[in-house]
């Protein structure tokens, strides 16, 4: 069961990860003069963390989520 646990919460990191750089890549593609792309891109890694973002915050001892 502790193992279920633990690879639940590094998808949950895996998922954080991917999202800050798709965020990221979205700011530098508007850097970039690409507005549409960029956008997406930010739309993108908002919409995939939205739900761990909200569930992180939400817990009150926030500080042990990812150990």
């Amino acid at each position: 069961m502790k193992n279920k646990v633990k690879y639940a919460k590094a998808l949950v990191v895996v998922s954080v990860v991917i999202s800050l750089g798709a965020i990221l890549w979205g700011i530098y593609e508007l850097t970039n003069n690409e507005y549409l792309i960029g956008l997406g891109f930010i739309f993108a890694g908002v919409a995939m963390s939205w739900n761990d973002f909200s569930n992180l915050f939400k817990n009150k001892e926030w500080k042990n989520y990812f150990y």
